[in-house]
């Protein structure tokens, strides 16, 4: 992952409760690729925030120069382990190479939080680690479990990365349609690529 710099979290005002806990579990993170954090959904101040991580997710496994077609199963897989909270993202650029910033939410809530200092900074890391932890290994059962359906229809990796390339006797137009089909069939976020601003945005759930 990048280095942890690269993921944003602003301190929080010490006066809110966990706020001062949390600032401080962020410093003692700071040369991980993690942070805690609440986050703000509404113009009224939540009385009882929940506890959000944020993490760097690398998922384009070989950069912004492998093609599109091959790199969006890890994309779709990243949003789907996140479908249903409050942080799936409403766009994604599909040629940074920094990663998608993701916003995972543990359940923990800020009344839960010790109010002894040092107990509550060191529940945080270790929720830190083990709500990453979870969240990727999550992540990367979706993606198998998509490739296993995809390897019954015809379509391993190594397939798509041909088709990709349009190498002759692997690519056709309708070989990559069925695909892209197959995309949107198996994972349940609805998403629309614009190819001329390299992005892919996410429908919101009605």
């Amino acid at each position: 992952m990048p280095p942890s710099s690269t993921v944003p979290v602003s301190r929080l005002n010490t006066e809110l409760p966990g706020g001062a806990a949390i600032n401080l579990a962020n410093l003692l993170l700071r040369n991980s690729d993690r942070r805690v954090t609440t986050v703000q959904v509404s113009k009224h101040v939540e009385a009882d925030p929940e506890v959000y991580v944020v993490t760097r997710v690398n998922w384009a496994h070989k950069g912004s120069s492998e093609p599109l077609l091959v790199k969006l199963p890890s994309l779709l897989s990243v949003l789907e382990t996140l479908r249903g909270s409050r942080s799936v993202p409403e766009r994604v650029d599909l040629e940074s190479e920094k990663g998608l910033v993701v916003y995972i939410p543990t359940g923990f809530h800020i009344s839960e939080l010790s109010s002894n200092r040092k107990r509550a900074v060191k529940y945080l890391l270790g929720l830190a680690e083990e709500t990453v932890a979870i969240f990727q290994d999550t992540k990367e059962t979706v993606e198998r479990w998509f490739w296993k359906a995809a390897r019954q229809r015809g379509f391993g990796p190594k397939i798509v990365e041909r088709i990709a390339a349009k190498e002759p006797g692997y690519y056709t137009p309708d070989r990559a349609n069925r695909f892209q089909d197959l995309l949107r069939r198996y994972f349940s976020v609805k998403f629309t690529i614009h190819h001329s601003q390299g992005c892919l945005q996410v429908e919101r759930e009605k």
